[in-house]
């Protein structure tokens, strides 16, 4: 992976300010979702440098994953002794906003970082189920496997452009969210006792939308408020009713309507992917080879072979 300096030219880099905050010093980018334009959210991967970090005030909710060889360092535990630390790859840490404790980090490390906003956190709370009526706590070293696996799926999704829209990014981002929440607060995620029941009507208001927009870059928050439902309840009855979570199923809509317009010869394949919603050609190909298994002018140079011949 290359790295790139994130201390002097960050407005060509477009790191977030906040990240760069918590890593308390100099370090190399990886990548940002900044260029990406995702709302409520951002994801770094950073080659962290070693030094002394010391005690800061944090303004959002942060996730991190130490994803580079095992670093060592020391901090105070809370009688104030010195101790030393290791984090092993795929450690979690969990800080919500108040104060990052001090530390000195003796071995550089890579680390990747999702920032959560506060009204983002919130809201998302607002929605859930349990009422969370713990306080927030720090946890520096967890294993938590399904939350490393939640910031590798969104890290790639950076790393990639975003190819499968934001309604995709922002699916990850929730499901980390909640994650935060519960293990934050260290309470117990509890199951709904009950299946929730939605109506016909809001479904399909949905699925006209996403059927005459598939082509735009619609979020789930958009698509959760034409439902009328909150975000959580609104995935859990769109994949009741349809088999697909909300980005798979705008997926599929912009393969079915690219294979009818590959079937059209004057059409390029540049254009086929703008009228698709696809951000280039090379997305729409990327899209094709994953969930077709062909690319699509392979598919039309096999429509060529279909064609009926005159009789001669």
């Amino acid at each position: 992976m290359v790295f790139r300096s994130s201390g002097a030219n960050t407005e060509v880099l477009k790191s977030s300010s906040h990240i760069r905050s918590l890593l308390r010093g100099s370090s190399m980018l990886g990548h940002s979702s900044m260029v990406l334009g995702w709302r409520g959210f951002a994801i770094e991967r950073h080659e962290m440098a070693a030094g002394d970090k010391p005690a800061i005030p944090l303004q959002q909710h942060f996730v991190a994953v130490w994803t580079g060889s095992t670093p060592y360092g020391e901090r105070r535990n809370l009688r104030g002794d010195v101790v030393p630390f290791t984090k092993k790859p795929g450690t979690v840490s969990l800080l919500p906003i108040g104060v990052a404790p001090a530390l000195r980090l003796l071995s550089p490390t890579e680390i990747t970082v999702v920032a959560f906003d506060p009204e983002f956190i919130s809201n998302i709370e607002r929605e859930l189920e349990q009422r969370l009526t713990n306080p927030f706590l720090e946890k520096l070293v967890l294993e938590e496997p399904e939350v490393s696996l939640l910031v590798s799926f969104l890290m790639n999704e950076c790393e990639s452009g975003g190819p499968h829209g934001p309604a995709y990014a922002e699916s990850l981002a929730y499901a980390l969210a909640v994650r935060f929440l519960y293990l934050a607060r260290g309470q117990q995620i509890q199951a709904s006792p009950y299946r929730h029941i939605s109506s016909p009507k809001s479904i399909r208001r949905v699925l006209e939308r996403m059927h005459t927009e598939f082509q735009s870059d619609l979020s789930l928050s958009s698509l959760a408020a034409d439902s009328g439902y909150s975000r959580r309840h609104f995935l859990r009855i769109f994949e009741d009713a349809t088999s697909y979570t909300p980005h798979q199923y705008l997926l599929q809509l912009k393969i079915k309507r690219a294979k009818e317009l590959l079937r059209d010869k004057s059409i390029s394949l540049i254009d086929v992917a703008a009228h698709c919603g696809f951000s280039s050609q090379s997305h729409m190909s990327q899209i094709f080879r994953k969930y077709c298994g062909t690319t699509p002018g392979q598919i039309r140079r096999g429509l060529r072979h279909e064609e009926p011949t005159s009789d001669s």
